[in-house]
């Protein structure tokens, strides 16, 4: 059984400086928050991957409304307001993970119809092209989330296409083009952000019900893992509005929290912390 993706919003989380620091509703009327109508995606789709190599967006794999898997892969460049296409993921999924490393965006695991994937694969701006056979994902999962510090991938969290939320927490080197097992996530979960603030990664909401039942609830907990120690920290301030389907950005030394889902509700708020 695999989860179902309940939100199209976009989650952003923010730091400002100390891990105890409280979290503070911000209103998307703030003179720093304004919003513009960049031009359309040329391929309409859900359940894709959005990363940035050099400043230009890549929007990778997905899913269409036939509820096809995809290889499109179509590239956002803010300067010109303009979208063009790159080569396509040779590997056609959803719910997949990117993180960029040394020039390469990292395309990893991910559910193609009908298994979640282990796959890992490279794409390169410079020659438009995607590098295969790199070593695959220790744990096959979804719904994951990926980051990176100092060059390493960080594949953290997501689920097992089982009904099981991960605390999963396995590292990529690509120099050596191999991975390691890090100290797991203190509360397994799927469908959560994650965001990288000097050097630490840190989570917050998503999913950590076996079955993806609503026994549990969607959670509020923000936890942070330190790569130097291979440790996490737990106590951080909660989420003011537990949420899931989401996604994490800095902006100005703050992580914004946008929408998300509530077991079914769409609160469509903005935090910051």
């Amino acid at each position: 059984m695999r989860k179902s993706l309940r939100s199209g919003f976009a989650f952003w989380l923010a730091w400002t400086g100390g891990w105890l620091g409280a979290w503070a509703q911000a209103a998307c009327s703030s003179p720093d928050l304004q919003w513009n109508l960049p031009a359309l995606m040329p391929t309409a789709r859900d359940r894709f991957a959005l990363g940035d190599v050099n400043g230009l967006l890549y929007a990778v794999g997905g899913q269409n409304a036939s509820g096809n898997n995809l290889t499109t892969v179509e590239v956002f460049n803010p300067t010109t307001n303009g979208w063009t296409t790159a080569a396509s993921l040779p590997t056609g999924r959803e719910d997949l993970a990117v993180g960029t490393a040394n020039g390469l965006l990292y395309a990893v695991g991910g559910y193609n119809g009908a298994t979640v994937l282990n796959t890992v694969e490279a794409y390169s701006p410079t020659t438009d092209s995607w590098i295969t056979g790199l070593a695959p994902l220790p744990t096959a999962r979804c719904n994951l989330a990926v980051g990176v510090v100092n060059g390493i991938l960080y594949a953290v969290g997501g689920d097992d296409g089982s009904a099981n939320p991960l605390g999963t927490v396995e590292a990529y080197d690509p120099s050596t083009n191999s991975w390691s097992t890090k100290a797991p996530m203190p509360v397994a979960r799927s469908q959560f952000p994650m965001g990288v603030v000097n050097g630490i990664l840190y989570v917050a909401g998503g999913d950590p019900n076996a079955g993806f039942t609503t026994s549990l609830g969607v959670t509020d907990t923000v936890q942070s893992y330190n790569p130097s120690t291979n440790g996490w920290i737990t106590g951080l301030a909660p989420l003011p509005t537990a949420v899931e389907t989401a996604s994490g950005v800095g902006m100005k030394g703050l992580f914004y929290v946008a929408g998300g889902a509530d077991n079914g509700a769409y609160p469509g708020i903005v935090d910051a912390v």
